[in-house]
């Protein structure tokens, strides 16, 4: 954030907390309105913040109700692809719990819908959503509450300010587990580092023999999933709940669990498949594809399915040396 935006972060966030709690309370919105910063700004310094905060962020919308049982501050897409909808804790710690968790079950149960609304080519509706709350009042009820719900998708930002001689500067620091997304080798890191011991071999077999398809695979990657993108689209995607791994390649993104390397056979022989017909989409069909490393001899065409006879008569040799 710039200096000037700095102040109007933590304005930002306090007015909308005030905006919610004046909704709650019944006051009249023009009693609201009189009492708050212009609605524009808040929410500019609300992005600012949010935008320093998770980098790689694409505010797609502000102000959000959701058919009456469901609202956000903005909606954004996180660099893996991923929505966000931002939401910014009322002054009842017990009252935000409850409306991250309605928050998240709709975003969960319209992901498609919501990225029909948004209309953004990042959004990937087959990611479950992100909800992050921003609590002005850095509430330590609230972080421990929700904190148990990181793994679900949700994260709790409180809003510290530093003063110095240098001038005034608020910013969202993070209160529980943080789950930036992050390109290539640090996203693949990131979310094999978060896999259970148990998953950590089959994980790292997946992810090394996914990363030897094609150069031109991008991967984008945090604690809980990864995908795989080819010139912009994807082409598989890799999610970690609790102790299961799951594994979807396109088009049908049909989630598959990975336990052993055999399991990892079928994923990679499905995504090379996808991959080749992505970039030649006049092959033969049912054509039996493997990852290049894997090639033996096996993978060879049967003998007798073409002629053991030789290259060329004597006849033409003869002609050749002539």
């Amino acid at each position: 954030m710039t200096p000037g935006d700095d102040t109007e972060t933590s304005e930002a966030a306090h007015s909308a907390r005030g905006r919610r709690a004046g909704k709650r309370s019944g006051r009249s919105s023009a009693t609201t309105e009189e009492a708050e910063l212009d609605p524009s700004g808040v929410l500019a310094a609300l992005e600012a913040g949010v935008g320093e905060a998770l980098p790689g962020l694409e505010i797609l919308d502000r102000d959000l109700v959701f058919d009456q049982v469901g609202r956000a501050d903005l909606a954004a897409v996180d660099a893996l692809g991923r929505l966000v909808l931002v939401l910014v804790a009322g002054e009842d710690p017990d009252q935000a719990v409850l409306d991250a968790l309605d928050l998240l079950a709709y975003a969960r149960t319209n992901t498609s819908l919501l990225a029909r609304h948004f209309g953004s080519r990042r959004s990937d509706p087959g990611l479950e959503p992100r909800v992050v709350v921003v609590d002005p009042a850095c509430d330590e009820r609230l972080a421990v509450r929700l904190g148990a719900l990181s793994s679900a998708g949700v994260e709790v930002f409180g809003v510290r300010t530093l003063r110095s001689a240098a001038g005034e500067r608020a910013y969202l620091v993070a209160t529980g587990r943080e789950s930036a997304a992050a390109t290539g080798e640090g996203g693949i890191r990131a979310f094999l580092d978060a896999l259970p011991l148990p998953l950590q071999e089959v994980g790292e077999e997946l992810t090394q023999r996914m990363s030897r398809l094609d150069e031109e695979l991008l991967a984008t990657g945090d604690a809980g999933s990864l995908v795989w993108r080819l010139h912009g689209e994807v082409l598989a995607r890799f999610a970690c709940s609790g102790d299961h791994l799951t594994a979807s390649v396109a088009p049908h993104h049909l989630p598959a669990a990975v336990r052993r390397s055999a399991d990892v056979d079928g994923v990679l022989e499905e995504a090379l498949a996808r991959l080749v017909a992505e970039l030649d989409p006049t092959g033969p069909p049912g054509a039996r594809w493997v990852d290049r490393d894997d090639f033996e001899e096996a993978d060879l065409p049967p003998r007798g399915s073409v002629s053991d006879g030789p290259i060329l008569t004597d006849e033409e040799i003869r002609a050749f040396q002539a």
